[in-house]
């Protein structure tokens, strides 16, 4: 059975950090961390993307309806943008 953790936070920055790291310190497997963020202005934002271990991080508002591609092509985007320039070969047909 897997417990899932909501973790809802607005302007928490003094406290996200330490509450997320508890949130991961459970023993019990498997756990799952869901936190939301709702428009911090406090920087909480910073803080949670801060201890995020991912590639790549996805803000997703409630009200966000998204085909099921959508991350793959955010992903890909992504990466033309940062190998495009890196990698370039001429060739020759014979």
């Amino acid at each position: 059975m897997t417990v899932t953790v909501g973790v809802k936070c607005f302007n928490n920055v003094r406290y996200i950090r330490e509450a997320l790291e508890r949130a991961f310190r459970q023993t019990y497997r498997p756990l799952e961390i869901v936190v939301c963020d709702d428009c911090s202005t406090d920087g909480s934002w910073e803080r949670i993307c801060g201890l995020a271990t991912g590639d790549y991080i996805v803000k997703f508002d409630g009200d966000d309806v998204s085909e099921p591609l959508l991350f793959v092509y955010a992903v890909v985007r992504y990466l033309r943008r940062r190998l495009s320039g890196l990698c370039t070969a001429k060739f020759k047909s014979c």
